[in-house]
């Protein structure tokens, strides 16, 4: 969230003006880094690179990867039912701009997000003119926001998560909060524990809890010819997948392969699919120095029987890897700096879950898999060491922690994805008796 106390909206709706001139300066940084599309920068000015259709629009703003594939299925379902619907997405990163490439159905528009200036807002406002905002989790941009207030734009704040950090700051700020979340016209939350902080920050307005989107995600897809290969080149290895990896952790990550695959008869095979796929030839050097052998992906470098590591550095395969695993160990739940990512995702596809300490981001749902036995935690490496042994050797041990990993987050997703999808629907159709 951006952290500004309420006498400075003025201040930093004027700073936006002044600044606007140096944003080129600002994303020509940025395109070194990998972090822009070139191909694509007057997007995020607010010029639209596609036609407007005619009719009701609904504009979808996800700030990035996770928030956007949590929002595949309720995409997908009202794109499906209601085709006279135009629907929008924004999303701030290259990452999540490939995802919506590749995932989002043919007839849903994909633009960067433009820019937090008034007066790129307003040139992506005046173009689009969308009937209402879906606002995903938790990144408020002031004017964007106050923009859609000031033109009776219904917006809805969904799936909302307020950390303990963010709840504490914003609390010190209450009449800057309070106007931010002035701007939406519904708010909803992820959890009762993000519901309960957002109805104290929003003056004890009510704050629906229609369910957790994550939980209504599709399963991640991936290509089974692809599948079909892999599985027949690994063989009979047991295969572990470490997903979504962070600086810090792979080293540990590789430390611990080392002391449980010394301890099996056939060594399993470790694949690292780091978070960010542009730090492939950083982990692969990690890897190398730790006297590890490993295979690149990015490279098309082939799986050997004396394969230790294989680098998955490549983007929008998860679901492949997650298919293919017999566990998988979700990253950034041991950094003490991320929070843990999604779970459910490698639960929707029939594997053994294994969560660091912490996993502050999903907190509740981890909380309720560990109450149904469907996700192992560990405390630190020395016990994942030993998890991971454990579920190697005692094979019934991760077909029960698959199965319910499987049936958890199975018989959760409809109904979320009813309730989200007619709290939505109500709103336009509120709008259409407006105009």
């Amino acid at each position: 969230m951006i952290d500004i106390p309420q006498i400075t909206f003025p201040s930093y709706k004027l700073a936006s003006y002044l600044l606007t001139p140096l944003i080129p300066f600002y994303l020509k940084k940025r395109i070194k880094k990998d972090k822009e599309d070139k191909t694509r920068l007057s997007e995020r000015y607010g010029h639209a690179s596609q036609e407007r259709p005619t009719g009701k629009l609904i504009w979808l703003h996800a700030a990035s990867v996770g928030e956007l594939i949590s929002t595949l299925s309720l995409l997908d379902k009202i794109n499906t039912e209601n085709p006279d619907i135009t629907l929008l997405v924004t999303s701030g990163t290259v990452t999540s701009a490939e995802i919506a490439k590749n995932k989002l159905p043919k007839n849903v528009i994909h633009q960067f997000a433009p820019l937090d200036s008034p007066v790129f807002v307003n040139r992506f406002l005046n173009y689009w003119k969308p009937d209402l905002v879906l606002w995903l989790e938790s990144e408020f941009w002031p004017n964007h926001l106050r923009e859609i207030k000031s033109r009776q734009i219904p917006a809805i704040l969904l799936n909302a998560r307020m950390s303990e950090k963010s709840f504490k700051r914003w609390s010190e700020h209450p009449k800057s909060i309070q106007t931010l979340l002035s701007c939406f016209t519904t708010l909803s939350a992820q959890s009762s524990k993000d519901r309960d902080k957002l109805v104290k920050l929003a003056k004890d307005r009510e704050v629906l809890l229609p369910g957790n989107m994550k939980l209504a995600a599709q399963p991640l897809s991936y290509d089974q010819i692809e599948y079909k290969s892999l599985k027949k080149i690994i063989g009979k290895r047991k295969i572990i997948v470490a997903a979504s990896t962070h600086p810090t952790e792979e080293q540990r990550l590789l430390d611990c392969y080392k002391s449980y695959a010394s301890t099996i008869e056939q060594k399993p095979l470790l694949i690292i699919v780091p978070r960010h796929p542009q730090r492939g030839a950083e982990v692969f050097d990690i890897i190398t120095n730790s006297k590890l052998k490993a295979a690149c992906r990015s490279k098309n470098e082939d799986i050997e029987v004396s394969t230790d590591i294989y680098l998955a550095d490549t983007l929008g395969e998860l679901g492949l890897f997650y298919a293919l695993s017999d566990i998988v160990i979700m990253g950034g739940s041991f950094s003490g700096k991320i929070g843990g990512h999604n779970p459910i995702e490698p639960a929707l596809l029939d594997t053994a879950i294994i969560v660091g300490p912490d996993m502050s981001n999903f907190a509740s749902i981890t909380k309720a898999m560990l109450e149904d036995k469907a996700i192992k935690q560990v405390k630190n490496d020395e016990d994942l060491t030993k998890t991971i042994s454990k579920l190697l050797v005692k094979s019934n041990r991760a077909s029960s922690l698959k199965e319910n990993a499987k049936k958890w987050a199975g018989s959760r997703s409809k109904s979320i994805l009813k309730r989200v999808k007619n709290m939505v629907l109500t709103h336009l159709s509120d709008h259409k008796e407006a105009v």
